[in-house]
């Protein structure tokens, strides 16, 4: 009997620490995009207060073909979950948007004559 307490003691704790540590790293993932958001916010704030719009609109476009690609990697992996974070206020999609912005004759790839 006294075998079986101590199994089910340390087999309760050991799932009490594994979801411990995998919240962990599900809250390590989250402070980092918050992180890269914010320094992302506060460079593209200060080059727009310093009137530099067209490294804003280069820094911006080098950033995004490399976001589509996560998010998509993301969303195909296991871990992603269904989270309707993909439309703007107006139901547009912001993938969409965001293609729609890298496409030729937009503002990332300008027609130049």
């Amino acid at each position: 009997m006294k075998f079986i307490i101590v199994g089910v003691i340390s087999f309760t704790l050991g799932i009490t620490g594994a979801g411990m540590i995998a919240l962990k790293f599900f809250a390590y993932g989250g402070q980092s995009v918050a992180a890269a958001e914010i320094q992302m916010s506060a460079s593209t704030l200060q080059l727009l207060e310093s009137n530099q719009t067209d490294m804003v609109v280069n820094k911006l476009c080098s950033i995004l073909p490399i976001a589509l690609k996560n998010k998509a990697e993301f969303d195909a992996s296991w871990f992603a979950i269904e989270f309707n974070y993909g439309h703007t206020q107006s139901d547009e999609d912001i993938e969409t948007i965001a293609k729609n912005m890298l496409a030729k004759g937009n503002i990332c790839n300008p027609i130049t004559h």
